[in-house]
């Protein structure tokens, strides 16, 4: 992207207008975070439990940290949104969200035998995870 300073370059020869100053701009990807107009987007990570109660999860974004409420029943692949903490507009001041989309962080390893039957025993009733 190339901007343009008007009268932000070299002076003028014998007394004329300063000239205009050329700025090529290159915006860089930036960790794992995407812009889409003034929205930023991402990932949180949620582990099982939480998102099965719900709870609270802090993020990092670019040395902010934030808490996002997570609902209960969350489902990977529902996006959060934190309303005004997106990107701000430098002419009109509007500012866009932050919208995080939900990664199920599941424990690294093997489940107990005692794990394993909380877990069946929670879903015994018939509840399932894709009703």
């Amino acid at each position: 992207m190339m901007i343009r300073i008007v009268g932000g370059g070299t002076p003028g020869g014998n007394g004329g207008a300063d000239g205009d100053a050329l700025c090529r701009i290159k915006v860089l990807k930036a960790g794992s975070y995407k812009l889409q107009g003034l929205d930023l987007m991402g990932e949180v990570k949620v582990d099982f439990a939480t998102a099965a109660i719900g709870g609270k999860v802090h993020v990092d974004v670019f040395g902010k940290s934030y808490t996002v409420e997570v609902p209960p029943m969350t489902r990977a692949g529902k996006i959060l949104r934190l309303l005004g903490k997106g990107l701000r507009h430098a002419v009109n001041h509007d500012t866009g969200d932050l919208r995080l989309r939900v990664v199920i962080d599941l424990p690294k390893g093997r489940l107990s035998e005692a794990q394993k039957q909380v877990l069946r025993s929670m879903f015994a009733d018939g509840m399932s995870l894709h009703d």
